[in-house]
């Protein structure tokens, strides 16, 4: 996948060197030459100097073919105009993006972009966002996830309570077949099933199994 991400701070540049170790295409985009230097020595992607939101350097980074794009930048405004533009003058199929404020995801929701909040779970949500969309939300409180993903077969049959106490996820409500509703903890999961639960962000192993794979 060719994917740019938009920011290269402590978050940008875990991600973009994470996925460069992965195979991907990856070009990171940036206003201080200087933030490149927290790529690691395994980034074998390009970088772009100038601001994300300047349609020309998001064509220099290779938009106009991307696969997906992050909005990783330290301002919710500026990353929320490079989702708006990438995905609606560039159509880019996948974007996610950063923020900082709880009420910037409100902003997201209205243009219809993924967001992550929350910085320690930052870099895997987005991961997930980006090449697999396994998860449809991320957001962080206080070192506890909420999270929102389609099940996998190996739920199917499970209750409630064996489905945590084996995968580490508290649900807190289950979709199926268009309603959403409160499941007891007898209440038998199907394979399908659409969670919206909390997880500790410091151990996401056990939910990756749970998360449907694409």
């Amino acid at each position: 996948m060719h994917i740019i991400v938009v920011g290269c701070g402590r978050i940008g540049a875990t991600l973009a060197t994470s996925l460069s170790l992965e195979g991907h295409d990856v070009v990171v985009v940036a206003q201080d030459p200087d933030s490149f230097e927290r790529l690691g020595s395994s980034f074998n992607g390009v970088t772009v100097r100038g601001l994300g939101y300047d349609e020309d350097v998001l064509r220099e980074a290779g938009v106009e073919h991307a696969d997906a794009l992050a909005a990783v930048t330290s301002n919710d405004n500026d990353n929320i105009m490079v989702a708006e533009i990438a995905q609606r003058v560039f159509g880019v199929r996948r974007v996610v993006g950063r923020a900082y404020e709880p009420s910037s995801e409100k902003l997201y929701a209205l243009l219809n972009v993924d967001s992550v909040c929350g910085s320690r779970l930052a870099s895997a949500g987005i991961i997930e966002m980006l090449v697999s969309s396994r998860i449809h939300h991320v957001m962080s409180i206080d070192g506890v996830g909420l999270v929102r993903f389609r099940t996998s077969p190996v739920v199917d049959g499970l209750t409630v309570r064996a489905a945590q106490d084996r995968f580490g996820v508290s649900i807190c409500a289950v979709t199926r077949a268009g309603s959403t509703f409160v499941p007891p903890s007898h209440g038998v999961l199907n394979a399908g099933d659409v969670i919206t639960g909390t997880v500790m962000e410091n151990d996401m192993t056990g939910m990756l199994e749970l998360v449907e794979a694409r």
